[in-house]
């Protein structure tokens, strides 16, 4: 079970993780233990982030086919962002047919850069591994998993609160991808824990990188200051504290 979140933002793309794997028996229809896991979030070498959800051998297989065409120089040519997308389907399908799978139990996510522009590709295994690219411009953020149903409202909440103009710097990418991280971690009913992952890959240089411990304690407390914040307005709207105006609120008929 997993909850991975990605945002396609104005200066690169940000990807995160939960660190929760469950194991389980009898077809995967019953649970049995929890334990933590670096491997839903990697790095191929310094271009790309994979972040993925679904069975734990179809993410080791996707990795390695990936790391196998970036070394070969699969990805070097200067292609649209959607020529990557129709490649990275490509070489996940193909690898997963050598062993007559009818159905992909995996999804992924893969930030990169083509052509000078990042760009964020999601390969949902319910679609039959097809890529549909995030754009900057439209649909810009997206997550899957089992915390899907947490994430997906809270990221659009975030969107409507925060970036109604568009998508977020890294910056604002990485407060609200770990915002919407913390928050399924707290919610969700098992299966999706701490300690959350975050990935960025950076527009101007193309490379991507892991976020270092520490990095991600200062990005927490910018969200914990965000909640405190967030929770001093209940004074506000009940006339205890504070000067700020709020709007009258009549008596419905």
């Amino acid at each position: 079970m997993t909850s991975i979140v990605g945002l396609h933002c104005i200066d690169g793309v940000v990807l995160g993780a939960d660190s929760a794997v469950t194991f389980g028996s009898a077809g995967g229809q019953v649970s049995t233990i929890e334990q933590n896991t670096t491997q839903k979030l990697r790095l191929v070498g310094d271009r790309f982030i994979l972040a993925g959800t679904g069975q734990v051998g179809l993410m080791q297989r996707f990795h390695s086919v990936l790391e196998k065409s970036v070394l070969a120089g699969d990805f070097a040519e200067p292609e649209s962002p959607i020529e990557y997308g129709k490649r990275l389907a490509e070489i996940g399908i193909r690898d997963f047919r050598q062993t007559y799978i009818d159905r992909v139990n995996f999804s992924a996510f893969v930030a990169g850069s083509a052509s000078g522009q990042p760009f964020l590709c999601e390969l949902d295994g319910d679609s039959g591994f097809q890529p549909e690219m995030k754009e900057a411009s439209d649909l810009w953020y997206v997550s899957a998993g089992i915390g899907q149903t947490i994430t997906d409202p809270f990221l659009a909440l975030m969107r409507e609160v925060f970036w109604q103009d568009g998508p977020p710097s890294l910056r604002g990418g990485i407060f609200t991808a770990l915002w919407a991280l913390k928050h399924v971690c707290k919610l969700n009913a098992g299966g999706i824990g701490y300690p959350i992952r975050i990935a960025v890959l950076e527009k101007e240089t193309g490379n991507a990188r892991m976020l270092a411990p520490e990095e991600l304690a200062e990005h927490d407390n910018v969200v914990e200051a965000a909640m405190k914040h967030l929770g001093d307005f209940r004074d506000i709207l009940e006339g205890l504290s504070g000067t700020q105006s709020i709007p009258a609120v009549g008596h419905a008929v």
